[in-house]
């Protein structure tokens, strides 16, 4: 029984292991794709701005 109690904690330690990986890279991918997003919107500003510029 004790083992096995041994055994359990340790599956549920790996899991919340587990867990804060996937929340770390989670976190990485919004941050990335927010990061991109804001990249993204200033491109198309100065691609509009020159193009303002150039009618």
């Amino acid at each position: 029984m004790f083992t096995f109690l041994l055994c359990s904690m340790r599956i549920l330690n790996r899991v919340q292991f587990l867990r804060g990986i996937m929340d770390c890279f989670i976190q990485m991918v919004n941050r990335f794709i927010m990061l991109g997003c804001r990249v993204i919107s200033l491109i198309l500003s100065t691609v509009q701005a020159q193009l303002l510029s150039r009618s």
